[in-house]
């Protein structure tokens, strides 16, 4: 039975009201999980795509093949080209709110990979859920795993119906410099207009890992949840003599 890992800080903050909060902890209490806009990312190309005017020429033509005169002069004048770009320019605010409809919640396939546990989990003072794959499934999300790949998305149509087909695409892909993620995402919808994302009903994990640095209250909050639901409760250890870290199961 295969797993997804989600990653969390996990650390104590203070909320607008001033009150502390632990928004992993949080997760773990409520059976949720939060799915952020793409523009809340660390991906400088998070769902990123783009087009060339001669993209659009060819659309139109497509569309409109009795044109074929018109067209061929206007690919060689910079005022028709203009005037054309202008013209497709609110496709790229129609592309913004697509992606701004829905949340994404990131998951990985590995809970060993030491550039997660630095770069997700606070240097390794967080911790790692582990949850179920098959009901993930059966949660009311659309799960995808991300292809990886060297360029960005190109458009080459423009209807509706296919921005709306490569909205969802690009939430997929990511460029090969993010491969060591192995990275599998839930999309949720709706995101409110204005919201930040949106949180969705989740499984109670199969486990939780503490990371190496986790401080003794987080892991004895930690503890005392895994105990009140059932959870099977790790620590990450580092393994002698590698540049490698592996679980040691912590009996409750």
């Amino acid at each position: 039975m295969s797993s997804l890992f989600k990653y969390f800080p996990a650390t104590y903050i203070k909320d607008e009201n001033g009150k502390e909060r632990n928004y992993a902890l949080e997760s773990i209490k409520n059976n949720t999980l939060w799915a952020s806009i793409p523009d809340e990312f660390n991906d400088l190309f998070e769902c990123a795509f783009y087009y060339t005017e001669d993209d659009i020429f060819d659309f139109i033509l497509l569309q409109y093949p009795e044109m074929i005169d018109w067209i061929d002069k206007a690919r060689n004048n910079w005022i028709e080209r203009n005037k054309i770009q202008s013209d497709y320019a609110n496709m790229q605010d129609t592309m913004e709110c697509i992606k701004k409809r829905f949340g994404i919640t990131c998951f990985s396939q590995t809970d060993i990979e030491l550039l997660m546990w630095g770069h997700y989990a606070n240097s390794h003072k967080g911790i790692c859920i582990e949850y179920d794959e098959e009901k993930i499934n059966k949660c009311k999300i659309v799960k995808g795993y991300v292809s990886y790949v060297e360029s960005l998305l190109r458009i080459k149509v423009f209807t509706k119906e296919a921005l709306e087909k490569a909205g969802i695409a690009m939430m997929f892909m990511k460029s090969k410099r993010w491969e060591y993620e192995q990275e599998v995402r839930a999309i949720a919808t709706p995101v409110k207009v204005g919201d930040l994302g949106t949180t969705w009903e989740a499984p109670i994990p199969k486990s939780i890992r503490l990371g190496v640095k986790a401080d003794e209250r987080l892991k004895a909050e930690i503890k005392d949840l895994c105990k009140e639901k059932g959870i099977e409760l790790y620590q990450m250890e580092r393994v002698p003599g590698q540049y490698a870290i592996e679980k040691i199961k912590i009996e409750l």
